[in-house]
């Protein structure tokens, strides 16, 4: 049995007929061993390698028995086209946020959506299922350690974002919009108490941004997915929600505005 275990993937043998061997040792019945990535696994006549050493992402249980997988830690459902409900790290867990606030998550747990009911298969810190692992990160990106850095066209129809510290960056697209919107209402609170910056309903936002609120929650999923393929490995944590008013943030401080630099800086403008 392959599961991750506090942190790290590990193997135990459960009494295999033809035994267990972890880079050519053999493991003793019961015994667990670590695995890292690279790692060459035998059992019986098959033969494996660990390509991949990454945290386990979340799943769900489709209606139809079926596993909906996410490609790194942020979970849409039913789709990424249409996210009515999003599966995401908040706090210290997993939480699933849709129409009726956010509520945290442990495995197993169930949520209705469109009058049907997926279950929830999320990796805890004890152990989760290989299946559901994700790229692994030679420097794991995380979003407390990287600086967002906007750049805009004159009128900001096109805005991209640099992570500055990994030197990565995210093309024109209008969740980057949303987050430079989020980013300056952030700076305006900048007088306030840290966890009171930023917050702004949802309705109010998606006014402002011409969207609908499906369309806004479309974009919101967008930001965090463009994040995750970058391999930020708490990529959702970067719109905060708040459960019962339904207002949501910037979920960091660490961002330059586009005004925040001199015209006479290079690469003010995106185009």
């Amino acid at each position: 049995m392959i599961a991750h275990v506090r942190g790290r993937w590990a193997i135990r043998d459960l009494g295999s007929r033809n035994g267990t061997r972890v880079d050519g040792a053999l493991l003793k019945p019961g015994e667990r061993v670590e695995l890292s990535r690279g790692a060459s696994i035998e059992c019986g006549s098959s033969a494996m390698k660990l390509l991949e050493d990454g945290a386990p992402g979340p799943a769900v249980l489709r209606p139809d028995g079926s596993v909906l997988e996410s490609l790194g830690n942020v979970l849409a459902i039913p789709s990424p086209d249409r996210p009515v409900a999003t599966i995401v790290q908040g706090g210290g867990g997993w939480v699933v946020e849709h129409a009726d606030g956010v509520r945290p998550l442990t495995n197993g747990d169930s949520f209705e959506i469109d009058g049907q009911m997926w279950k929830v298969l999320a990796p805890s810190e004890d152990s989760a299922d290989v299946r559901s692992t994700v790229q692994p990160l030679e420097t794991p990106l995380v979003l407390g350690r990287l600086t967002l850095e906007f750049f805009a066209s004159r009128d900001e129809e096109f805005v991209e974002i640099l992570l500055r510290e990994a030197n990565q960056r995210i093309s024109a697209r209008a969740a980057n919009y949303l987050l430079m919107v989020l980013a300056r209402e952030r700076q305006a609170d900048h007088a306030l108490p840290e966890a009171d910056r930023g917050w702004v309903y949802s309705s109010d936002l998606a006014k402002k941004l011409s969207f609908d609120l499906e369309r806004l929650n479309v974009e919101v999923f967008r930001a965090r997915s463009a994040l995750s393929s970058l391999g930020v490995v708490d990529a959702g944590r970067i719109i905060e929600r708040r459960a019962v008013t339904r207002q949501l943030r910037l979920g960091t401080e660490r961002f330059v505005l586009p005004e925040a630099r001199t015209s006479s800086q290079p690469g003010d403008d995106a185009g």
